[in-house]
């Protein structure tokens, strides 16, 4: 990440507006999200940034911080996605664990009922 305080700001300004955020969040209704105003202001941050680059560091610098922050975000994306997978995966592996106990308790209460009974 670019150590320039202002890039970080914009940088963190341009992932909140990113589309793809509100695929972390099962309890955002799609319905509600405009993604066109979403895009529009990922668009004007970006080209912020951009022309704060130019002016900070030139050109050619400011071309090769851009390729870094744009790098360094969609690895962040990635990573959210990844870590929301796993999190839905150990909860798969959570609920597995209850349901196999759930049934061990079952199949003893079943062979206690059969013991009393014969």
């Amino acid at each position: 990440m670019d150590p320039d305080i202002v890039v970080m700001k914009m940088a963190l300004l341009l992932f909140v507006f990113s589309k793809n955020l509100c695929l972390f969040s099962s309890q955002l209704s799609k319905e509600n999200i405009n993604t066109n105003a979403i895009f529009l202001i990922q668009n004007k941050y970006a080209e912020i940034i951009w022309r704060y680059l130019i002016y900070r560091y030139g050109y050619y610098d400011a071309v090769i911080r851009f390729m870094n922050l744009i790098q360094c975000l969609l690895a962040v994306i990635q990573t959210m996605y990844h870590l929301q997978t796993v999190q839905s995966h150990v909860e798969d592996v959570i609920l597995l664990a209850e349901n196999t106990e759930l049934k061990l308790i079952l199949d003893d209460i079943d062979q206690i009922n059969q013991t009393y009974m014969n």
